[in-house]
C-alpha cells in the first residue's frame, strides 16, 4: 500500500487546524515501509514541501542518515532519542542547511544569598526563592495572648507570629503630608500598571516646597515624564488628569479609599479648602511636579528622589509611597530614624546598587544588615479567627476611612 494511503484524513473540526496539518506533515515512518522508488514525486516530497510552507525546521532536529537501508539521503523522522535531542547549534552547514540560532544560555544562579544567610544573625529568616527571595529580621515579643495578630499558620504567618514586627493600621493625623503623598503614589502606580509601564514602585516627596515623584524603572519614569511633555502643567493639573483617566475603573478597596480621599481633600477645589491640614501640599501642587528619573535601571524610587533633590538623607515624614522602604533604602536614606519601619532585604542587583559588598563580601554585607533594628510587614485583616496575614506589597494603612 502506498504510504500516502496510510495517512489519516483529518477530522472536520481539525481540517483547517495548523496543528493537525503539522502533525500529518511530521508523522513518523520507518525506512522499511518507505521504498526508494517513492522518492521521485511521491508523498515524502509533498510532506516536506508542506512543512517548509509553514516555515518549520523541526525535521532537522531529529534527522539521521540511513545509508544501510539503501536509501541514501532519506530522513528518518522516528530516529532514536539521542538524535532528536541534538542542539540546533550542532547542525552542520556542510549538510547544506542554514545555520540556526544557538540556544540561549541559562542564567547562572547567584550563590551570594545562600552565603549571606550563613553569616546573618539568628534573628534573620529567609523567605521565598529565586528572584522573589527576601530576608526578614524579626524579634520575638512576650504577648499576653497567643498569636496576638491573629495570623494564619502559613509560612509567612509563622515568621511574624508573636513578633514586634507586624504594623497594623494607624492614624495619620500628624502626618498629613505623608498621607497625601501616599495617595498620589497609589494613583500613579495604578495608572502606570494599567498602561503596562512596569513601575514596580512609586514614591512621592515634598522637599523644600518642591514635589517629586519617581518609579523604580526607566520605563515607568519616562511614562511619568510623558504626562506633562511640554512642562506647561502644574502638579495639580497632572494629578487631576491622571485621576480622571482611572476614576471609573475597577479598583481595589485600598485604591478606592485613596482615590476618594485624594480627590475630596486635594484635587477638588470645591471641597479641598475645608481640609486645612493639607494646605502645604496644595500650595506645592501649584508648582511643577519634578520626575526623578536619574540613576541606573532598577534603582529604587526613594533613592532617585534623593539624587534629584541633591540630598543624602530624606526626612521620612516628607516621603510617601505605595510600599514601605526596603532595608537598602533604609540604610541609604533613613538610618537611625525611629519612625521608619523598613521592609525586607532583597538580595538583588538593583536593590543593592551602590552597596560595594553585595555579591562579593557576604560577611561584610551581613554586618551592615545586622545594624538595622528589624524588618516589618503590614497587617492585612481578614474575616475569621487566625485568618489574618501580612504583606510587604504596601505600607501601613489608615486606621479608619475618616482619618
Amino acid at each position: 500500500m502506498p504510504l500516502y494511503q496510510t495517512l489519516r484524513k483529518p477530522s472536520r473540526s481539525s481540517r483547517f487546524s495548523r496543528k493537525a496539518e503539522l502533525s500529518r506533515a511530521f508523522r513518523p515512518f520507518s525506512v522499511e515501509s518507505f521504498q526508494p522508488e517513492e522518492t521521485g514525486e511521491g508523498p515524502w516530497e509533498e510532506r516536506l514541501e508542506k512543512a517548509s510552507r509553514f516555515g518549520h525546521n523541526l525535521f532537522r532536529m531529529g534527522e539521521t542518515r540511513n545509508e544501510a537501508a539503501g536509501a541514501p539521503g532519506v530522513i528518518q523522522l522516528n530516529g532514536d532519542k539521542k538524535n532528536r535531542k541534538r542542539k540546533r547549534s550542532e547542525i552542520s552547514k556542510s549538510e547544506g542547511e542554514e545555520e540556526l540560532e544557538p540556544p540561549k544560555k541559562k542564567r547562572r544562579r547567584s550563590e551570594f544569598p545562600d552565603k549571606l544567610s550563613e553569616k546573618l544573625g539568628v534573628d534573620w529568616t529567609s523567605y521565598g526563592a529565586g528572584q522573589s527571595r527576601v530576608f526578614f529580621k524579626t524579634r520575638k515579643s512576650s504577648p499576653k495572648t497567643e498569636n496576638p495578630h491573629g495570623l494564619s499558620k502559613n509560612k509567612i504567618g509563622k515568621i511574624f507570629q508573636d513578633t514586634e514586627n507586624v504594623v497594623g493600621p494607624k492614624s495619620y493625623s500628624g502626618l498629613r503630608n505623608k498621607q497625601a503623598l501616599r495617595w498620589m503614589s497609589t494613583l500613579a502606580f495604578h495608572a502606570l500598571n494599567k498602561e503596562e509601564k512596569d513601575p514596580r514602585e512609586v514614591q512621592s516627596a515634598l522637599l523644600d516646597d518642591q514635589l517629586y515623584m519617581a518609579t523604580n524603572t526607566k520605563k515607568g519614569n519616562q511614562a511619568l515624564e510623558n504626562l506633562n511633555p511640554k512642562k506647561d502643567q502644574t502638579g495639580l493639573q497632572v494629578l487631576q488628569n491622571l485621576y480622571e483617566s482611572v476614576r471609573d475603573e475597577k479598583l481595589s478597596s485600598r485604591e478606592k479609599r485613596h482615590f476618594k480621599k485624594l480627590h475630596k481633600r486635594i484635587l477638588n477645589d470645591k471641597t479641598s479648602s475645608k481640609y486645612k491640614d493639607y494646605e502645604e501640599i496644595r500650595k506645592a501642587l501649584g508648582g511643577s511636579l519634578a520626575i526623578a528619573s536619574g540613576g541606573d535601571e532598577g534603582l529604587h524610587a526613594e533613592r532617585r528622589i534623593g539624587l534629584k533633590a541633591g540630598k543624602d538623607k530624606l526626612p521620612s515624614k516628607s516621603v510617601g509611597g505605595v510600599k514601605r522602604p526596603c532595608t537598602n533604602c533604609y540604610l541609604s536614606l533613613y538610618s537611625g530614624e525611629k519612625d521608619v519601619h523598613p521592609g525586607p532585604y532583597w538580595p538583588s542587583k538593583s536593590s543593592n546598587l551602590g552597596f560595594e559588598k553585595f555579591d562579593k563580601d557576604p560577611e561584610g554585607m551581613a554586618k551592615e544588615l545586622d545594624e538595622i533594628p528589624g524588618t516589618y510587614s503590614t497587617l492585612v485583616k481578614r474575616k475569621g479567627k487566625n485568618k489574618n496575614t501580612v504583606t510587604f506589597d504596601y505600607d501601613t494603612d489608615s486606621e479608619s476611612d475618616e482619618d
